[in-house]
């Protein structure tokens, strides 16, 4: 991210951009997003995100689909620095894993070992995403995420994870998003590929994509979807 920021800053100064099109939230949940904020009082309702752009500067949501795996969860995001090409945020979540929560989840996304029948857990990811648009097609967003995990019988955990994703725009309506992610580099927790494809018109927008995750205890292939309208 360092040698992200420098080259940018090398960049010569062009006209400011319009990075309305590109993505405001990250697709695969905890390890992805954007340094990009959505405007004040827009808001984007959907089946991953219920979010609300506060000021131009922040932005607050809950990911609803959580709630139906006995996990109640609230986000935001403060813009830091936004400059033509170079976008850069700060985010935080808190999650509680009710008790037995672990065995309902679909698709752990957190760490699967995990068994919180017994209690309830916590979940505190904070990170920081730079975004990088050397192009009006084309942007590179890249988070670093500490997240923390702890609560009754569970000793505390922490995890840090870095994903980038290429984000390239085709025919105004149309992207096709590149995702890498690498978690808990030294013990290597999860490594995640995929591939998604996402539509955003002005008022709708869906992503749909596949994704890999090698882990020690074995690899998963996922499909995701994503649904939403933006207010």
């Amino acid at each position: 991210m360092p040698v992200l920021l420098l080259l940018a800053l090398l960049t010569p100064a062009a006209e400011l951009q319009d990075h309305s099109a590109f993505s405001k939230v990250g697709f695969y949940p905890l390890w992805e997003n954007t340094g990009s904020v959505l405007g004040h009082r827009h808001a984007l309702i959907g089946t991953d995100y219920f979010e609300l752009g506060l000021g131009d500067r922040a932005q607050l949501g809950v990911r609803p689909q959580e709630f139906l795996f006995r996990t109640p969860n609230v986000h935001g995001k403060l813009q830091l620095f936004a400059r033509g090409e170079l976008e850069w945020s700060a985010q935080a979540e808190v999650l509680t894993l009710l008790s037995g929560a672990t065995s309902v989840f679909t698709s752990s996304n957190i760490v699967s070992r995990l068994d919180n029948s017994r209690g309830a857990l916590w979940v505190v990811p904070v990170g920081t995403t730079l975004s990088w648009f050397p192009a009006d097609f084309a942007a590179l967003h890249t988070t670093l995420t500490l997240m923390s995990v702890g609560g009754t019988a569970q000793p505390y955990y922490a995890s840090v994870g870095l994903s980038s994703v290429l984000e390239l725009r085709a025919l105004r309506y149309h992207g096709l998003n590149f995702h890498l992610a690498e978690i808990g580099f030294w013990r290597h927790d999860l490594f995640i590929a995929g591939v998604s494809y996402r539509l955003n018109l002005s008022w709708f927008g869906a992503q749909v994509g596949y994704f890999y995750r090698f882990s020690k205890d074995g690899s998963q292939a996922s499909p995701l979807l994503s649904l939403g309208v933006t207010l």
